[in-house]
This record gives C-alpha cells, sequence and structure tokens, in this order.
C-alpha cells in the first residue's frame, strides 16, 4: 500500500481525449505559467468560466451560470483526468488538492477562487461518470495584489472506495470573487511540484486483477502425465553380497501391424461368345462349336456378320476336301475317289440343302456343282 501523487499537466492531453492530464507520479513538471488561462478583463464577480485544456479563456465566456456543472466537456476537455486506468481500493482519510494560480499583473482587491468536482468513469471520454464528490470543492481566494505563483490547498475527505478499470475526473472551473481593473487582466494555472497536485491516501491494488495472469504459472493442467524420474527400488544389498543385475526390459509399446485393406471381389470381365458356325443353315451333321469363356479384349472390335453370299461357295464349304472355295470347273477333273462310307448320308444332306437354294436363288447350276462334289474331292 502506497498513496499517489498527482501532477497537473493542464496542456497537455490525457490519452486520445481532450482532457489534460493528471501524471502519475514520475518527474515533476517544473514551474512554469500554462496556457491554460482565464483573461478576466473587468468583469464583475460571481461570474464563473470552466476550464479548457491549453485554452485561453475571455472575458466573454464568463456568465453567472454556476460552474463547474457537472456536464463532463470531451469536446474541449474541461476536466483533468488520470493517464491511466485503476483497479483497487484507497483508504479512508482526507486527500490534499493543491491548486496554483499567477495574476499577470498587480491590483489590489483583484480575487479568484478554483472550483472542482470529481467523478470517476471506465471511458476514458468520461461517459456514464459518477460524481465522487458531494458538492464543489472551492479554494480560498487568490490575491491580485501580487504577481507570484500562489498554491492554495483544500481537503477532501471521500471516505475508503473502490475502484474497477476506472479513471479519476477532475472537472474545473473559475469563479470570480473581486473584478480586475484591466481589460488584460489575466489568472493563469501554475505547474511545478507543491503547486498543483493531488496526493491521496493509501492505495492497494486488487489482486484478483492478477489472479488470471497468474493462473497459467500455478494452475496445473488435467490429465498432464508426470514427467520425472522413473521410481527404482531403495534396497540396497549388505555387505558381501553380490546382487546379479536382472536384465534391464524396456517395456515398449506393442506396436500392432496395419490393417490389410480388404480384397476386392474379382469382376472379370469375361463374355460368352459363340463361336460364328462355318455351314449354313446350322444343323445336322455339322454341330455348334462349343461355348467359349474369353477375356474383354483391350479395344472391343465389333463382331463381323455374315455380309450375304458374295460367292455361292464360299459359306457352303464342303468339309470333305478342306478347301476354303470349290470352283465349277474342277468338278470335271477327278483325282480320289470318295470313300463309299462318306456317300450316302452326306449326299443326303448337301442334296436338300442344294435344292433349297436352288429354289431360293433360282439357279440350278449351284445344285449341279454342289450334287458332282459329293462324289469328287477337289485336290487343286
Amino acid at each position: 500500500m502506497a498513496t499517489k501523487t498527482f501532477y497537473w499537466l493542464p496542456d497537455v492531453a490525457a490519452g486520445t481525449s481532450a482532457f489534460g492530464s493528471l501524471q502519475d507520479g514520475g518527474n515533476a513538471p517544473a514551474p512554469t505559467d500554462a496556457n491554460s488561462q482565464f483573461k478576466v478583463g473587468v468583469t464583475a464577480s460571481g461570474n464563473y468560466a470552466k476550464y479548457f485544456r491549453n485554452t485561453q479563456r475571455q472575458a466573454a465566456d464568463f456568465n453567472t451560470t454556476v460552474q463547474p456543472d457537472g456536464v463532463i466537456d470531451n469536446i474541449h476537455g474541461d476536466c483533468l483526468r488520470t493517464q491511466n486506468a485503476y483497479t483497487g481500493s484507497f483508504a479512508a482519510g482526507n486527500w490534499t488538492l493543491s491548486f496554483g494560480l499567477r495574476p499577470n499583473t498587480v491590483h489590489v482587491g483583484t480575487t479568484a477562487t478554483l472550483r472542482a468536482r470529481i467523478f470517476r468513469s471506465k471511458d476514458p471520454g468520461g461517459a456514464g461518470a459518477v460524481e465522487l464528490t458531494a458538492s464543489p470543492l472551492a479554494t480560498a481566494n487568490f490575491d491580485g495584489s501580487n504577481t507570484s505563483a500562489q498554491s492554495l490547498n483544500v481537503t477532501w475527505s471521500p471516505g475508503a472506495f473502490s475502484l474497477s478499470g476506472e479513471y479519476l475526473f477532475f472537472e474545473l472551473a473559475l469563479n470570480i470573487t473581486g473584478a480586475g481593473n484591466l481589460t488584460t487582466y489575466t489568472w493563469a494555472i501554475q505547474t511545478g511540484p507543491a503547486i498543483s497536485q493531488i496526493a491521496t491516501t493509501d492505495f492497494s491494488d486488487d489482486p484478483s486483477t492478477y489472479l488470471d495472469q497468474r493462473q497459467h504459472l500455478t494452475k496445473k493442467k488435467r490429465y498432464r502425465k508426470k514427467r520425472g524420474p522413473k521410481k527404482r527400488s531403495r534396497w540396497i544389498p549388505p555387505n558381501g553380497v553380490v546382487v546379479i543385475q536382472p536384465f534391464p526390459f524396456q517395456w515398449k509399446k506393442k506396436k500392432w501391424p496395419k490393417r490389410k485393406p480388404p480384397k476386392k471381389k474379382r469382376r472379370d470381365r469375361l463374355e460368352y461368345i459363340a463361336i460364328t458356325i462355318g455351314t449354313w443353315p446350322p444343323g445336322f451333321p455339322f454341330r455348334a462349336r462349343k461355348i467359349v469363356r474369353r477375356k474383354w479384349p483391350r479395344s472391343r472390335k465389333r463382331l463381323k456378320q455374315w455380309q450375304g453370299f458374295p460367292f455361292p461357295y464360299k459359306q457352303l464349304t464342303p468339309a470333305l476336301c478342306g478347301h476354303a472355295i470349290i470352283l465349277a470347273k474342277f468338278t470335271a477333273t477327278v483325282l480320289i475317289v470318295e470313300r463309299d462310307t462318306a456317300k450316302s448320308r452326306v449326299l443326303e444332306r448337301i442334296s436338300a440343302i442344294a435344292n433349297s437354294f436352288a429354289s431360293s436363288t433360282g439357279k440350278g447350276s449351284i445344285k449341279e456343282s454342289l450334287v458332282a462334289t459329293i462324289t469328287l474331292i477337289c485336290c487343286k
């Protein structure tokens, strides 16, 4: 726990806001006149004007409206605001607020007072501010009979209170209590240690604000395996006893072999195709050939179908001599006589075939040629 000292910086912006700054400790500013001034001129007593950061208020800005009015103005910056937001508690006791002014000329009877209201707010612009003072704080009269810097103290006893990420705001205003004698009569706010500053009571940080920051260091992670040296037996053999150390087995996690993918059902792309019969019409004595199980060809070619009878003997190849084509001129040249065992039944079948073709084509020569080749075999 320690007290805090806020130094006035009436011309310096507090962060991104338009308010003047209250510096928390550090190097105190040098004693000097601020640019924040009140040019009262010959304005009569009983008139008020708010402080605006880094601005000289003119005589026309004074009126009889009592200031500060408690309406925080972030556009012109009518407050001094702490540079930081605080979380913690201020102890009960007296705060000492020191206000400094200096007149630019001498005139006996010219007097003025500085007034302040104190607020707190989480918003740096003062939105939703809550007032801590029960009534405006006011200094005694500053004397205009000398041009030296003057400092007057005000004691404030707010009691113990706490802040939770909040800023402190000090709204200021000047009250003329004795009129000046010159139009250029001006009061300038003073800076410097012990001239314009605020001394607080003991302030203690709230430890809960740091709890979240320390949790990652103190809180153990769930389900985290302890890592450390392996436990070993503390048994020590007696003197003179030789102990054979067992083989240090290292238990390893069993690695199961990868499961083989299931075999896909083989699909033989096969087709049962009947070989084309070499006789027409099919039937006895020429039996149809066996159905052959063939693999699917790489390039599917279209099966050639019979394209008719370009030559009458091509599709009627007799299986007696083995030639592909029998010409009519070879029927007259007989070299070998057919065996008697093959004459009777073959003759009847081929004769029937010849009759059917003779009737369909109207060509009797086909029949005569086929009958002639029954008894003859061509060898040329």
